[in-house]
């Protein structure tokens, strides 16, 4: 293999199925994951939600690209929406909680769609 090609990069590899499961679906599901249930057991990061999200997926569009990232993006709105503010929101917040999704969203996006092709 040449000197700075990866594995998955190769051509001579012949399960490039592994290589796209792994940045397709493993690594958006890992980091997403782990930053929802840090986000929903540590208490420190239940009153800033959205903290570790922005590192989730911007990590994840490092690593994978825009695709994957956008993948974590969903996964990471989804999961602290419906663990972390929707149970703690009642009628009242419900527009701020909302507002809050909305904002990580549209930053999260920008995120993701600024990595740069090497």
């Amino acid at each position: 293999m040449a000197g700075s090609e990866s594995a998955c990069n190769s051509r001579r590899t012949p399960d490039k199925l592994f290589c796209l499961s792994t940045s397709w679906g493993v690594v958006p599901a890992s980091f997403a994951s782990l930053a929802v249930g840090l986000t929903y057991y540590v208490p420190l990061f239940t009153e800033i939600p959205w903290t570790l999200s922005f590192f989730a997926v911007g990590l994840v569009a490092w690593i994978g690209g825009v695709l994957p990232a956008l993948l974590a993006l969903l996964l990471t709105t989804v999961g602290i929406y419906t663990l972390v503010l929707a149970p703690a929101s009642c009628s009242s917040r419900v527009p701020k909680s909302l507002a809050q999704t909305l904002a990580f969203d549209l930053t999260a996006l920008m995120i993701s769609s600024c990595r740069r092709s090497v």
